[in-house]
C-alpha cells in the first residue's frame, strides 16, 4: 500500500486570537481541510541559552503532502514567533471517506 498523502501540521502560539485567524486563513486559502485549536497547554523549552516556560495553544491542520511547503510558509509568514514550531506528521491510516473529504475540501474553486 502506498504511503498516505495526508498530513497533520502542528504549530503552537501564545495568542489564541492570532491562531484563530491563522486557522481561518488556512481553511479559506484551501490549504487545510480542517484546523483544530486546543489548549491551553504548558510548554517548557530551551530558548536563547535559557530554559523557558509558557502557556500556549496548539493548532493542528489536516492537509496533503503536496501542500506542506505552502502551509509551512503561510504559518511562518503570519506567526508572531521568530522560530515557530512547524511539524508535519503523516496520517498513516485515513478512512477512504475522510481522505475524499480532505481532497474535496482542498480543491480551489475555478
Amino acid at each position: 500500500m502506498p504511503p498516505s498523502p495526508y498530513l497533520q501540521v502542528t504549530t503552537t502560539g501564545d495568542d489564541r486570537e492570532a491562531l484563530e485567524r491563522l486557522a481561518q486563513l488556512l481553511v479559506a486559502e484551501r490549504l487545510a481541510a480542517c484546523v483544530q485549536l486546543t489548549g491551553p497547554v504548558q510548554s517548557h523549552y530551551f530558548w536563547e541559552g535559557r530554559t523557558e516556560s509558557a502557556v500556549e495553544w496548539q493548532l493542528q491542520a489536516k492537509t496533503r503532502e503536496d501542500l506542506q511547503a505552502t502551509v509551512f510558509e503561510l504559518i511562518a509568514t503570519h506567526h508572531s514567533y521568530q522560530v515557530p514550531q512547524l511539524v508535519a506528521v503523516r496520517l498513516e491510516h485515513v478512512s477512504t471517506a475522510y481522505g475524499n473529504w480532505i481532497d474535496e475540501s482542498l480543491k480551489r474553486p475555478d
